[in-house]
């Protein structure tokens, strides 16, 4: 989130939590240390300490809210990372005051500029040119906290050298970003607040400040947690379906969407199937869901439910969505696809048919070959075998006599005698000689898997 945003979304909180003379609470452990445990403002807003097992675990650290004002926005459970204060200052006293605040009495010097905006030493609210713009004060190397650089006309910058003359580049306000004639509106602080104690000593030093914001995190991991176990204890439980169903159609965390997916899946054989199809369809095809890793789970899920719901599950619109993730530039979707097409049997025939006959993708064609194989009947043949005359492909010409051999009648086999004739190349001979030359009791025991990967 950018300072920009931050101070947009966070105004009508600070507003409503101006800070106070605030009071603490201090619980002893069995131990007899001193351990702060819970907080309480004079707003109204309650912290505690995050449960010891879940510190630090999927990056969490911070307070938990137990209690808040409406108006504040919180809510109970919200996990809160950071506490951000802004100063207004309206004149070089107020300035350097709320530039002590921000760097803390403890520190004698400027940090080194951080990679992460949130370990700035203070951030600039400053206007230029009718914009406002929040800019990171920090320095090359560490100095003293009163030497950043600038100097002033009321709170319009005049220089950002100022006892830097001789060695500009070194200015805090120049390197900064800083520039004559902006105006200074006001100072930014932004603390980790890893701890009751250090959510405190924050909040007490805030309370000079204007206004005083907080970031909260969702404890994504722990929800992910519950996620993934509704979807391993849900059984056959219809709520539980519909549940991961909302969470996956509703959120907008990939993490979140991708559990859901995961769950469902697990869920794939003790569920309504018709209801489950319905769900999982529209999100094999890339259109419709752009996130792989879902579009792998719901095929599987698709896959799973093929093999035990009779062929009337799946209408015409079905069999076409099937059809269409066979374009899937995943492995792990086209392949499904062409096998969820093979068990769904005839019906799915004129869709593959088309997919066979379209030489722009060999993919697809091989994916089609095989599924037509294994559905097996004259007009699949009839199809295979004009294929197998029209192309010149030699992995698309294994694939085909591969099929053949599963459909194994007559003109089948007749046609794989005729290839092993006229074909000139010596490994289709040898691969077509092998089809031929197992007994026909038992043609496709230990037949050579022709499929080559197009992915």
């Amino acid at each position: 989130m950018s300072y920009d945003e931050l101070i947009t979304a966070g105004r009508n909180f600070g507003k409503t939590m101006a800070p106070a003379c605030l009071g603490l609470c201090v619980l002893l452990l069995l131990g007899g240390c001193d351990q702060e445990r819970e907080y309480r403002t004079s707003s109204g807003l309650t912290v505690t300490r995050l449960d010891p097992e879940l510190e630090d675990r999927w990056g969490t650290a911070g307070v938990v809210v137990k209690a808040s004002a409406a108006a504040s926005g919180l809510t109970t459970g919200d996990l809160i990372t950071h506490v951000v204060s802004r100063t207004v200052v309206s004149d070089e006293d107020a300035l350097t005051a709320a530039l002590r605040r921000a760097i803390g009495s403890q520190k004698a010097a400027w940090e080194v500029r951080k990679v992460d905006p949130s370990d700035a030493s203070a951030v600039l609210e400053v206007e230029r040119d009718g914009e406002t713009l929040h800019i990171e004060l920090a320095t090359v190397e560490p100095r003293d906290w009163a030497d950043h650089g600038m100097s002033f006309s009321g709170m319009r910058i005049q220089s950002v050298t100022a006892g830097f003359e001789h060695a500009p580049a070194r200015s805090p306000a120049l390197s900064s970003g800083l520039k004559v004639g902006d105006r200074v509106v006001a100072v930014i602080d932004e603390q980790v607040v890893p701890s009751v104690k250090e959510f405190r000593k924050t909040w007490e030093v805030a309370s000079a400040s204007t206004e005083t914001y907080v970031y909260t995190h969702e404890l994504t991991g722990i929800r992910l947690e519950a996620i993934g176990a509704l979807g391993q204890l849900g059984g056959s439980s219809p709520a539980a379906m519909a549940r991961l169903i909302e969470i996956l159609e509703a959120s907008d965390d990939p993490a979140v969407r991708r559990t859901a997916a995961g769950g469902l899946e697990a869920l794939a054989g003790s569920q309504d199937g018709s209801a489950l199809l319905r769900a999982m369809l529209p999100h094999i095809a890339h259109e419709n869901e752009v996130d792989v890793e879902i579009r792998r789970n719901a095929i599987n899920i698709v896959e799973a439910l093929a093999a035990r719901l009779p062929d009337a599950a799946f209408d015409d619109a079905s069999i076409g969505l099937v059809a269409s993730a066979m374009a899937d530039e995943d492995p792990g979707v086209h392949f499904k696809a062409g096998v969820i097409l093979g068990s769904i049997g005839e019906r799915a025939v004129p869709v593959l048919l088309t997919a066979l006959e379209d030489a722009s993708s060999l993919r697809a064609q091989d994916i089609a070959a095989t599924a037509l194989g294994d559905i097996g009947g004259d007009v699949a043949r009839r199809a295979l075998v004009s294929a197998l005359g029209a192309t010149t492909d030699v992995p698309l010409q294994l694939t085909i006599a591969t099929a053949l051999a599963k459909i194994s009648d007559g003109p089948a086999l007749s046609e794989l005698r005729a290839l092993l004739d006229r074909t000139e190349n010596s490994g289709v001979r040898e691969f077509v000689r092998q089809l031929l030359d197992t007994d026909s009791g038992s043609l496709m025991d230990g037949a050579p898997d022709s499929m080559v990967s197009r992915s």
